[in-house]
């Protein structure tokens, strides 16, 4: 299905680009995807104006890609700056939110907001936010903060107890807390 998606000779809007560039980055092919997503970009500016979604995701293929931090590549394919360009078309982009959540926790010093603040806009747009809660388990547990780890996994539970990333976070702290078994019996 990726590879049919990947390879689509489709010509169509920006949602279909988006789309195709998920599907490429989805199979590893990293620069077919930027490609794709810059040429949806252009198109959708070309329209009505830039799409938060295209940018977000932009921004987070050059995270994988270049990281964040204080180099001309980096700085060159920021993605901080398309977040906060997403954020700016829509302020309650819950995607944008979440990369700059991420990009505090890797490079602090190059943010101007907490990761907790930028949660805490993620959780007051959408209480029950799934990627929210799964980013706030993560950071948790990267932490050694196991009460936070327990508390937004509970609520995960609750929630989605059938994905995947959840079913991962929870095999997680069953490894830390030495449940091993369980650990492996949830992958």
């Amino acid at each position: 299905l990726f590879l049919a998606g990947a390879d689509s000779g489709l010509r169509a809007g920006w949602e279909v680009l988006l789309a195709r560039a998920r599907c490429q980055r989805a199979l590893g092919f990293l620069e077919r995807s930027a490609e794709t997503l810059v040429a949806a970009d252009k198109l959708a500016r070309d329209g009505d104006g830039s799409e938060p979604e295209l940018l977000v995701e932009l921004g987070d293929l050059y995270f994988e890609v270049y990281g964040e931090t204080d180099s001309a590549v980096s700085r060159a394919h920021s993605p901080g700056l398309l977040a906060r360009e997403a954020l700016r078309i829509d302020r309650e982009h819950e995607g944008a939110r979440l990369l700059l959540f991420e990009l505090s926790r890797w490079n602090w010093t190059r943010t101007q907001d907490s990761p907790e603040e930028l949660l805490a806009a993620v959780f007051a747009a959408r209480p029950a936010s799934l990627e929210g809660l799964l980013a706030r388990t993560s950071a948790a547990l990267d932490d050694g903060d196991l009460p936070t780890a327990r508390a937004a996994l509970a609520r995960l539970l609750e929630l989605a107890p059938a994905r995947r990333a959840v079913r991962a976070e929870q095999a997680a702290l069953a490894w830390i807390e030495h449940r091993r078994d369980e650990a492996r019996a949830l992958l």
